[in-house]
């Protein structure tokens, strides 16, 4: 054994001697500890100094009027509940309106009260807005699908929205 192993076990077995020395070893005689005596009128004279104490802790304007109006009922659902409505999206598409240099991805909407926000190629735009690829102008915005306008014609380009467009795990061309 080398001397640190020697000095490893030495300081290792020291506290353990003094472990079961301490252990082992009989106590000395301890006193119980004395039993205060409490009168009537020592538990009324906390009990007083309590009560005179409360109005310190009491509730400020704010937190009372919060406590009130949480347990009121709220006015309406705080929470935003979009339901896909039938859209009257046109059955065949116009033979007419060209294909986009770059593939036209609708990825979501906005709905801001009356108005809705189509999300098209990461980018927000409102109807009538003119789209980045030239020719197109966002016609109407449903939850399942846009219509884009092809320049000043009738023609109507339909863009489903992106996840009616996955397909095993791969984003087709919306137009095909």
């Amino acid at each position: 054994m080398s001397k640190r192993e020697k000095g490893i076990l030495i300081v290792m077995v020291v506290p353990l001697l003094y472990g079961g020395y301490s252990l082992l070893a009989p106590s000395p005689e301890t006193s119980e500890p004395a039993v205060a005596e409490q009168t009537l009128s020592d538990v009324e004279t906390f009990v007083l100094g309590v009560i005179a104490e409360l109005p310190r802790f009491s509730l400020n304007k704010t937190e009372r009027y919060t406590i009130a109006t949480a347990a009121e009922p709220w006015a309406g659902n705080p929470f935003l509940q979009v339901t896909l409505e039938k859209d009257k999206a046109p059955e065949k598409l116009s033979a007419t309106v060209p294909e986009p240099d770059i593939p036209l991805v609708y990825s979501g909407f906005i709905e801001l009260g009356d108005r809705r926000l189509a999300i098209l190629n990461g980018r927000e735009y409102e109807p009538g807005d003119a789209l980045d690829i030239s020719g197109y102008v966002l016609q109407a915005v449903y939850p399942s699908h846009v219509e884009l306008k092809w320049l000043d014609s009738d023609d109507v380009r339909v863009v489903p929205l992106e996840e009616f467009v996955r397909n095993e795990g791969r984003v087709t061309s919306p137009g095909k």
